[in-house]
């Protein structure tokens, strides 16, 4: 399935679960929006950022500039010398959560061998 295609599946599932009130119409369109902004391969790792995840390079960038991630305070670790180091750390935030159990609900298979 092309790109163009598994982002028109998504769109579905979103529209369906307006259909259902299960979210409202200014979700429907921040969520869509949100899909239109990123690539699926970035939509299939959101799993990884159910519990707090650390930043992981463009897949992070891309969802968190889309409105899903939301950056938790940064922890700190003891670097060299005894310096303190942030670490950035991301989690789904209320759109984010909406759109993993909009893709849960749907069993929306994001690879051959997994499902959301």
């Amino acid at each position: 399935m092309t790109e163009d295609e598994e982002k028109a599946e998504i769109l579905g599932l979103i529209y369906a679960a307006r259909v259902r009130n299960e979210i409202t119409n200014e979700d429907m369109l921040r969520l869509s929006s949100d899909v239109n902004k990123v690539f699926v391969f970035d939509l299939q790792l959101l799993n990884n950022y159910v519990s707090p995840h650390e930043y992981s390079g463009y897949t992070t960038d891309n969802l968190y500039s889309a409105g899903l991630l939301e950056q938790l305070s940064t922890a700190e670790k003891s670097g060299l010398h005894g310096m303190a180091i942030g670490v950035r750390k991301f989690k789904l935030n209320v759109m984010g959560e909406k759109l993993m159990r909009i893709l849960r609900n749907a069993g929306y298979r994001v690879s051959a061998d997994q499902v959301l």
